[in-house]
């Protein structure tokens, strides 16, 4: 088949698969188009809706105000008198502010005067006394507080209602408040047609939620009760019908309002799209012939000898290698937009090559100079020094407890973080230093003309002073849908090293700085240290810490011990919880304190933990079942998200252990990386009837919102508030509330640390399920634990 032949095929091919791809993402795209304007001309008639409702109520607190600041209303609370009454609180009143109810109290929420004015009959009336009761109720009068003005929509006999509730005071609005006055109507369907249907030309109906009836109207109601959406667009062939969720002044959802709306605008749509593909296609089919009968004379015949010089070029540019040539363009037709288009490509193979080098050099992350250009960059500082026997500084600079924001905020606000710390830092050296990112959030600072240590520390204290005034402000952060604005106080530690006197190469005057920062860091963090020798010991026992954690695991050196908890209600001693010691050969009992941070840092608390979780099963598991003991034991965030639960059901596996006495205690930090995430994987330890607490509460990020959906059986108080219960009242008052909020979530309660008598009774009162703490017992090797619970059942408290 001929080229010409094959053409006249592929372009009919083409232009058969064209328009048929064409004319379904029209319809798809056009009349898409036509939808996103009925949303949004549903959403602006669901605004127009609320602002005719919201101008209802601002007109009933607009006289509400007006009545509150009378002089006249103030003397008549205080001394309420029948003249004012017939004065101005007759039917006339009523009619003329078409108010349903006018109601005043004293500033003791007692009833001076209330009336309920039936405007279809025209006929004042007695407020029912469960209206009465409801108006008057604390919870609308102090909504936003006494002094403050509230208004907005509540249920009354399952009717709504609109009323703004006001202090009354004098006009001046300098005399004490005296009393609430109160004004309402209800939302009928006259108000409705007048106030709402009337301003915005809609057709709007408005129900108490459970008054629905309908298909939908229940589906909406699910929907928010399920998703907490309070809009939803429902589309039926011939109209929209939108509904929305009307919240009472406690902002509870209350009434459905739904908004029934034609679809003349898509159907027209539909009507266009058809025209349009119409003629569309009876344009594209004439063109297609006109192309073909021209193609050949005026296309292929040039192409064959252009591909030639395409080639001829291209082949120089590879044996060459050289991205910068260019293929001549000639003419502006179709065959030298091929051209061009060759010649694009070459650019864009040019720019990529050129990212390449800079992504050799720069950090992706904030564009600073990477590890390979801080090399060179010291590299040719050395040999200037060299050359004028002089002396530069290093700064190895480390963000303080950078992890900690990763594992509970996410990487992407640690990025943000890192940023914000670059651009300070940046601001910080002189054009000639070098500011480079090596490591996660890790900073290096290269002073190249700076020949003694006093200039690099005046660098260095005015960073500490400048990064430590403030707290570095990260928009839109925080936890899956929910952004916010974070502030961060962020601390440093960091290493100098001086050339020659701390390294007279790459490696060594970076190997040192990082010593020296990690020293800074072991003497309580965000402080900055001088390179000396002995900086290497410390490094080296950190090492030889990590190195006797790996012989301890394989050696056997840990042992559990068990802290009884109480029931402080009834003395019963109710579980344990197994806490890791560690006896070193040559250190001795070495603090968990001590060798724990160690661990986490390295990655071997996951081996450790799965030890623990296994040896105290098969330790306890005939004991505790016999005495029917809960066995908790406290998991990291590192074996949570690696792990944690395949472990736990090789455990109960191997050893019978009871699920249903097993108990794993977890830090705040871990719920806040992944809410919904975290909800699954404990779900799936509940489903395996395992408890789950959460340790050291009021000490992390806990938020009631994310709490309250956590699958939870219990809460430990840290015993940092335990201690403040005998201090101060303001401990007190912590520990009332959290035993309180634990209480109202079906939680049981564990306090930690109870050390005094006082403690425990304060305890006691406030009804704290247990406690545990050296008031009862310290942690006891497992036969003593025995021997304890074994003495007998109850405590005395």
């Amino acid at each position: 088949m001929t080229l010409y032949k094959k053409t006249v095929v592929i372009f009919i091919l083409a232009f058969i698969l064209l328009f048929s791809m064409f004319y379904i993402l029209s319809q798809s795209v056009i009349l898409d188009s036509y939808r996103v304007l009925e949303s949004e001309r549903a959403m602006e008639s669901v605004k127009r809706a609320n602002k005719a409702l919201g101008l209802l109520i601002i007109n009933i607190q607009k006289q509400c105000v007006d009545w509150a600041s009378w002089d006249d209303l103030y003397e008549y609370v205080k001394h309420p008198s029948e003249a004012f009454e017939k004065s101005n609180l007759q039917e006339a009143t009523f009619s003329g502010t078409k108010l349903h109810f006018i109601i005043i109290t004293d500033i003791n929420f007692n009833i001076i005067f209330g009336r309920y004015y039936d405007i279809a009959n025209d006929e004042l009336m007695e407020v029912p006394e469960s209206v009465l009761k409801l108006l008057t109720s604390k919870s609308v009068i102090l909504n936003k507080g006494l002094k403050d003005i509230t208004s907005g929509v509540i249920m009354v006999d399952n009717k709504p209602l609109l009323l703004s509730a006001q202090p009354i005071t004098t006009t001046d609005t300098t005399a004490p408040h005296n009393g609430v006055i109160i004004f309402a109507n209800f939302l009928d369907d006259e108000l409705i047609d007048d106030g709402i249907k009337a301003v915005t030309s809609l057709r709007v109906t408005i129900k108490p939620l459970n008054e629905i009836g309908s298909k939908d109207e229940y589906n909406q109601r699910q929907q928010i009760e399920v998703k907490g959406e309070p809009l939803d667009i429902h589309i039926n062939q011939d109209n929209l019908l939108v509904y929305d969720i009307i919240n009472d002044i406690d902002d509870k959802p209350i009434l459905l309002m739904t908004i029934d709306i034609p679809r003349y605008v898509f159907k027209q749509g539909q009507k266009t799209v058809n025209y349009l593909m119409a003629i569309v296609g009876l344009s594209a089919l004439i063109f297609g012939l006109i192309t073909i009968l021209i193609l050949n004379n005026t296309v292929l015949l040039r192409l064959s000898k252009v591909v030639e010089y395409i080639k001829t070029d291209v082949k120089g540019i590879g044996e060459s290698g050289d991205l910068s040539k260019r293929i001549e363009v000639k003419g502006n037709d179709e065959i030298a937009r091929l051209v061009g288009a060759v010649n694009e490509m070459l650019d864009v193979l040019e720019e990529s090559h050129n990212k390449l080098h800079y992504l050799s050099y720069y950090d992706a992350l904030t564009g600073l100079p990477n590890r390979l250009m801080l090399s060179q960059n010291i590299y040719l500082a050395i040999a200037a020094a060299r050359r004028r026997q002089s002396a530069f500084a290093l700064l190895f600079i480390d963000i303080d407890n950078f992890k900690n924001v990763n594992d509970t905020m996410g990487h992407d606000v640690g990025d943000m973080l890192i940023n914000e710390v670059a651009q300070i830092l940046k601001s910080y050296i002189r054009d000639e230093d070098t500011l480079a990112r090596i490591g996660g959030d890790e900073f290096v600072i290269l002073l190249p003309n700076t020949d003694n240590a006093d200039g690099a520390k005046t660098l260095a204290d005015r960073i500490f002073h400048g990064i430590t005034l403030s707290p570095l402000s990260i928009n839109e952060c925080g936890f899956q849908s929910s952004t916010i604005d974070c502030n961060f106080f962020v601390s440093l530690s960091a290493g100098i090293v001086m050339y020659p006197n701390d390294g007279e190469d790459i490696s060594t005057l970076i190997k040192n700085a990082d010593t020296a920062m990690y020293f800074a860091k072991s003497q309580g963090k965000n402080n900055y240290q001088f390179y000396v020798n002995y900086m290497h010991k410390t490094a080296a026992e950190r090492l030889e810490m990590e190195n006797s954690i790996r012989r301890a695991i394989e050696h056997k050196e840990f042992y559990l011990f068990y802290q009884p908890q109480i029931n402080l209600q009834t003395g019963k001693i109710i579980g344990a919880e197994a806490l890791i010691r560690w006896n070193h050969p040559q250190w001795g009992n070495v603090p968990p304190d001590k060798f724990i941070p160690v661990a986490e840092d390295s990655g071997l608390i996951i081996p450790i933990s799965e030890w623990v979780i296994e040896h105290a099963m098969l330790q306890t598991k005939e004991f505790f079942a016999v005495k029917h003991l809960k066995l908790a034991v406290n998991v990291s965030m590192q074996h949570f998200n690696i792990g944690l639960y395949n472990c736990i059901e090789k455990g109960i596996a191997r050893t019978g252990f009871s699920p249903g006495l097993f108990e794993i205690e977890l830090t705040e930090r871990i719920f806040m990386k992944d809410i919904d995430n975290t909800i699954g994987s404990l779900n799936k330890f509940k489903q395996k009837d395992i408890s789950i607490s959460i340790d050291d509460f009021g000490t992390g990020y806990s938020s009631l919102q994310y709490l309250k959906k956590l699958p939870i059986d219990k809460i430990k108080i840290d015993k940092s508030f335990v201690m403040d219960i005998t201090a101060n009242e303001e401990g007190r008052t912590i520990v009332s509330a959290i035993v309180s909020m634990a209480k109202s979530l079906n939680l049981n309660i564990i306090a930690e640390g109870i050390e005094t008598r006082e403690q425990l009774l304060f305890l006691k009162s406030i009804g704290c399920f247990g406690g545990q703490g050296y008031l009862f017992s310290k942690p006891l090797s497992y036969d003593n634990f025995r021997d304890f619970v074994m003495r007998g059942s109850d405590i005395i408290i």
